[in-house]
């Protein structure tokens, strides 16, 4: 079923178009928001209009599906913890955050080469390949909720163990089991999260429940990258300002740093390489490593949070068997 196409009772099928506008600019406008304020700062006066349009949209979308006889979005499925979405936003939440500033660090830090960087998440792609090919046997023969929660710790898991082998200088083999680790889990907890879905709802809802369980993913992903990237930029910033004043680095200097390294630009009054140069560096890498440990550390434990979720609020019956799946 098409989203925002829903059929009323003893009714035609209905185009919820006040619903979909609505929603579409509440989120669109937050996730704007979010992603302008990581480099225009959140007290940005745009930044604020965005976030004030996109919580007025946002509310307009809850009352318009609240009164409309054929909603896009029922909003009292929200009710049932197996399609509230949380899961699945916390989720790719996690997974995008090592995705994206894992393969950063890499480049910009260590160094290594694009094809490097590929050969090092090899591992876990196949690792998810193959946890995925065997999840959805699991949860038809023995439901979502253990599943799940297994798939979370072991991806929680590796990305702890990721931030612990990133957190020296040059990174061993080692990073590829982890990444492998945390591509198992991730393998194993995706597949559920959409027949957990489609089990909260009635078979003719079964198209809004797999478009807000989708929603969900994307924005988990962008929220992911935009608030984790805010908070890796917010620590490199102060941890940077930390290590360049035991430096002694004169404070005017130490502004034109610090906006070399937010921009990736290099600044001619720091170039040219020497001792004092090459502490700069050296500082600059050590507070983006700093930061990202604590995105990965916020990733990981919020994985572990989902897992306890999972395993509290899922049922055995959550997800529909297959044959229910084939039917719908």
């Amino acid at each position: 079923m098409t989203p925002g196409l829903t059929k009323p009772r003893g009714g035609s099928c209905r185009l919820d178009f006040p619903g979909f506008f609505a929603g579409a600019i509440g989120l669109g406008a937050l996730t704007f928001a979010v992603i302008l304020g990581e480099t225009n700062g959140y007290r940005s006066s745009l930044v604020i209009i965005l976030f004030v349009v996109g919580v007025v949209g946002l509310v307009g979308f809850v009352r318009i599906e609240r009164a409309s006889p054929a909603p896009m979005l029922d909003l009292s499925y929200f009710r049932s913890p197996p399609f509230s979405g949380s899961v699945a936003f916390v989720l790719f939440f996690g997974i995008f955050s090592i995705f994206f500033f894992t393969a950063l660090y890499l480049a910009t830090v260590v160094g290594y080469s694009g094809y490097r960087i590929a050969l090092e998440f090899v591992p876990m792609t196949v690792a998810m390949i193959t946890a995925a090919s065997f999840a959805g046997r699991r949860v038809a023969l023995h439901g979502p909720r253990f599943t799940m929660a297994e798939g979370c710790v072991l991806g929680g898991a590796g990305i702890l163990l990721s931030e612990v082998l990133i957190s020296v200088a040059s990174p061993s083999l080692w990073l590829m089991a982890t990444l492998a680790l945390a591509g198992f889990g991730f393998g194993t907890s995706v597949v559920p999260v959409t027949s957990v879905a489609l089990g909260a709802v009635p078979p003719e809802h079964s198209g809004m429940a797999a478009s807000a369980t989708n929603t969900s993913r994307e924005l988990g992903a962008v929220f992911g990258i935009a608030v984790l990237g805010a908070l890796v930029n917010a620590h490199l910033t102060s941890d940077l300002t930390h290590r360049l004043q035991v430096l002694k680095i004169p404070a005017n200097f130490t502004s034109i740093i610090i906006s070399a390294i937010e921009t990736g630009t290099v600044p001619s009054g720091v170039s040219g390489g020497g001792s004092i140069e090459d502490k700069v560096i050296e500082a600059a890498y050590g507070a983006f490593r700093s930061g990202l440990e604590v995105a990965l550390v916020a990733s990981g434990i919020a994985m572990l949070v989902v897992a306890v979720v999972a395993a509290t609020t899922l049922r055995t019956g959550d997800a529909p068997s297959a044959d229910e799946v084939a039917s719908r």
